[in-house]
């Protein structure tokens, strides 16, 4: 049995929001930053140094002129202010109403206290249905509902779900405790990804950390590596260089388990994780270091794309991550290379072919001659996985950037709808 422990996590806390009406549709990042920036008393040219940006381009994000096109522009901004990027771009930032992404965002409060009342181990007090019927539901939240990034009908299913597998777990007597265990890494995984892309994220560590006590329960070396994995990734935001650090540190403890296919799985998604921490620091070095790791085991595998642990790690979720990472980096020329050399339908999760077109669209609508085809690529994600993208602060700001941009009536009209349905004014 493979052993791990965790660095410390720790938490940013937040500055209150200024007070606003409903009616204030304006909302923008650099709206925010500039609201977080005056609450801490600064100057523009005190952010622009903390932050290492000059004074003129913190302006024009702040009125709104620049979009915040990467991760590393918030999170920087954010550790400057002493926030965490949520702070920012979570939806306390938000103005115009968005039922899709709000009903996605409100499941996590009923996420928060299952998890918060019970640990692995525990035995909640409650009625258990058959197997049976909790088997199907677990079959339905690994095979419907997590491949369609529906968060709002996971987050309505977990909680109850989550407490009957651990009663099923718990029961010395129970012929399924090691099939409710397997069930219950699936549910607090899917749990952290909710949590994580809806701008949650401490609620992610408690997910991520609910998943490693399963992973100590079952005693095996890939759910280890799965939860290992998991929790790496749900660091982010202004922990790239612990997050670096960690997946450095699993996967020292994983090589003596790779000719295990599903643990290989897990090690090429901590070398993805780490490639992209890289990119967010402007490390291309580094990033290319780990993105070569990564193609290295998926060319080992027999399947393009995994299907242990809902990692779907294979040579196209490979692409789907180098895309991600030359998108960070302003590599937008290669974004586009690498974008239309790819089958995203290769891939059986609507959420992550979401995520592969909100990056590719978040490049394109950049240039004025691939604007247009940014904002189709942009709507493909909508339609997707809606809750996922309208949760999405960059896909956000890229949409509030192109609404001011001269577009055909066909793609201004898309733009328009989008705009609409996540409550972005220009």
């Amino acid at each position: 049995m493979l052993e791990a422990r965790d660095e410390q996590v720790e938490v940013s806390w937040a500055v209150p929001p200024p007070r606003r009406t409903m009616m204030d549709n304006t909302e923008h990042l650099g709206r925010r930053i500039r609201a977080l920036r005056h609450a801490r008393g600064m100057s523009q040219q005190v952010l622009a140094d903390l932050s290492g940006f000059t004074k003129s381009y913190l302006s024009h994000i702040e009125t709104g002129t620049r979009p915040v096109e990467r991760r590393s522009t918030l999170e920087a901004l954010a550790a400057a202010l002493r926030v965490a990027p949520s702070e920012i771009s979570g939806p306390l930032a938000w103005s115009a109403p968005d039922p899709v992404a709000a009903e996605a965002r409100a499941v996590t409060e009923d996420l928060a206290a299952v998890l918060a009342d019970h640990r692995v181990g525990d035995v909640p007090d409650r009625p258990v249905r058959p197997w049976g019927e909790v088997a199907a539901d677990v079959r339905r939240l690994n095979s419907d509902l997590r491949p369609r990034a529906d968060y709002a009908a996971q987050g309505y299913l977990l909680p109850r779900l989550v407490e009957e597998l651990l009663v099923t777990a718990g029961r010395a007597s129970s012929p399924h405790r090691t099939d409710a265990l397997v069930a219950l890494a699936d549910c607090y995984h899917a749990a952290a990804v909710i949590a994580k892309n809806t701008g949650v994220r401490p609620l992610a560590w408690v997910a991520a950390d609910r998943l490693m006590g399963v992973a100590e329960r079952l005693g095996r070396p890939e759910h280890t590596a799965h939860a290992l994995w998991v929790r790496t990734h749900m660091i982010g935001g202004v922990g790239r260089e612990r997050q670096i650090r960690q997946a450095g540190r699993w996967l020292d403890l994983l090589a003596d388990e790779m000719s295990d296919h599903r643990v290989a799985q897990a090690a090429g998604q901590l070398h993805l994780t780490a490639a992209f921490a890289h990119a967010t620091l402007a490390d291309a070095r580094g990033a290319a270091d780990h993105l070569h790791e990564a193609e290295v085991v998926a060319n080992r595998l027999s399947s393009d794309a995994g299907r242990f642990g809902y990692l779907w790690f294979g040579r196209t979720n490979v692409t789907f991550w180098r895309v991600s990472i030359a998108a960070e980096l302003g590599e937008h020329t290669l974004v586009e290379r690498l974008a239309e050399g790819v089958d995203p339908g290769t891939l059986p999760d609507r959420g992550r072919q979401a995520q592969f077109y909100s990056d590719y669209g978040r490049s394109l609508v950049r240039a004025g001659r691939t604007r247009e085809r940014g904002v189709r690529v942009l709507r493909r994600a909508e339609e997707l996985a809606p809750q996922l993208t309208r949760n999405n602060p960059l896909v956000r700001e890229a949409v509030r950037f192109v609404l001011g941009r001269r577009l055909a009536e066909p793609a201004a009209r898309e733009a328009r709808g989008m705009a609409h349905r996540m409550g972005v004014a220009a």
